[in-house]
């Protein structure tokens, strides 16, 4: 028999409507909403027998897409935890990157960091699971905001080893996760594996995380290397890099140098701002 949970939610069904309601499915593809009444029985009776029978009541199809409908509601952390758990049990189902995505945002989102990590070697581990370099970022971005520097740049090259060849997008995300550790060494180190690579290269934002890095370590002539070499590819430095230079060579007493480059700036094109004023 239906538990009176689940009947509470049972919509009145008019008799004209009967025939219609036993052929014609609840949603299509192309419109598919997740049903509410399911919705209120995972707030107020959390996952467990009810919540699993209303599933067949509803006729919800257990599939990639109500995973991750599930992790975008608002109950609580632990259930969604529990349902992508039995989930994880049932015949021909088996999660994918974006189902595990979905859950470790949501561990992200209530810092249970320790939870997130675990999911993450889960997710890593699973040969079903293809990560892009997209996701990757996104891991990096995540264990970095969780100050787990080690363990991003652990999961990076184990990533990689997956034949995930990491973007600009991932780099920077590692490099500006190292600075904020103020680990500016090792930002140089990405670096050179950045660009011994051969298939991913430097952005904007790549050289003004160096260029930041060399300044804050003092080293002039490699901030400037950087510079001319953005400009020899054809890349315009911001107005951030300038400044930041031009505080670097006076840091070194050199005016003279920081007021070519202020020069420089202006007739790149490169408008100053308060802070190089």
């Amino acid at each position: 028999m239906e538990s009176e949970i689940v009947r509470m939610f049972h919509p009145p069904i008019r008799q004209s409507e009967e025939a219609i309601a036993t052929i014609v499915p609840r949603y299509t593809y192309s419109m598919r909403v997740l049903d509410e009444r399911f919705i209120r029985i995972l707030k107020i009776f959390k996952w467990g027998p009810d919540a699993e029978k209303a599933l067949e009541v509803l006729m919800l199809r257990v599939d990639h897409w109500l995973v991750r409908e599930v992790m975008k509601t608002d109950v609580g952390v632990n259930v969604k935890m529990q349902f992508f758990r039995w989930a994880t049990k049932r015949r021909n189902y088996e999660h994918d990157t974006s189902t595990y995505m979905a859950l470790i945002h949501c561990l992200e989102v209530v810092e249970q960091y320790g939870e997130m990590w675990k999911m993450i070697q889960e997710m890593v581990r699973d040969p079903i699971c293809v990560v892009t370099p997209t996701e990757l970022s996104d891991v990096v971005r995540k264990l970095g905001n969780a100050k787990m520097v080690s363990k991003a740049i652990a999961i990076s090259y184990h990533i990689k080893t997956r034949k995930c060849q990491p973007t600009a997008q991932a780099y920077n995300s590692m490099i500006i996760m190292l600075m904020h550790e103020g680990q500016y060494e090792k930002v140089h180190q990405l670096y050179n594996e950045m660009s011994t690579e051969g298939h991913c290269f430097p952005d904007t934002m790549t050289y003004s995380a160096l260029i930041f890095a060399f300044c804050k370590l003092g080293r002039r002539d490699s901030a400037i290397q950087l510079l001319n070499e953005m400009k020899e590819i054809g890349m315009q430095p911001t107005t951030k890099i300038y400044t930041m230079l031009i505080a670097l060579f006076f840091k070194f007493n050199d005016a003279h140098g920081a007021l070519s480059l202020f020069e420089e700036m202006r007739h790149q094109y490169c408008r100053p701002d308060v802070f190089t004023y």
